[in-house]
């Protein structure tokens, strides 16, 4: 299994990724989030052309099998917020077929060397708190929780 950043010839492989996760997201939270239907492969081509981002895929026998989202960032000055610039991890995904292999761990190891070697203070991430298996992964690297976000349904 290799880690590699994505080209534009990665796109279908992502897509279908991402559209996997969105309807296993959907399952945890139906109220907040819908399988994606549509082709978004120009989202993530904006994405692979961006200077301050990238997509590493893993890729085992000539398959991509996962991938991670990351994007360089700066939290906005105010008089009470302090400046910095981080990594958000917009998302990282793993095939069904190949978790519990160490690629989500591959993955995040990747991540966390780019955003050294670009020298960000953190990297920040969103994950569903019903996400039992994505928190363990994080958890397990020392991630920790600094905000929630409630929602009461009306």
């Amino acid at each position: 299994m290799s880690i590699r950043p994505a080209t534009l010839v990665d796109l279908s492989a992502i897509v279908r990724l991402y559209q996997a996760l969105t309807t296993e997201m959907a399952a945890i939270e139906p109220m907040i989030i819908q399988p994606l239907k549509t082709d978004n492969r120009d989202y993530f081509a904006k994405y692979i052309m961006d200077d301050n981002a990238d997509i590493l895929v893993s890729e085992e026998e000539g398959q991509v099998n996962g991938f991670a989202l990351v994007v360089e960032a700066k939290t906005e000055a105010a008089a009470e917020i302090i400046s910095y610039r981080l990594s958000l991890l917009v998302d990282l995904v793993v095939d069904a077929n190949a978790r519990n292999k160490g690629i989500g761990q591959r993955l995040l190891d990747e991540v966390t060397a780019w955003s050294k070697a670009r020298e960000l203070a953190f990297i920040q991430l969103n994950v569903l708190s019903a996400n039992a298996g994505a928190l363990r992964l994080y958890e397990r690297n020392d991630f920790h929780s600094v905000y929630e976000t409630m929602i009461k349904p009306l």
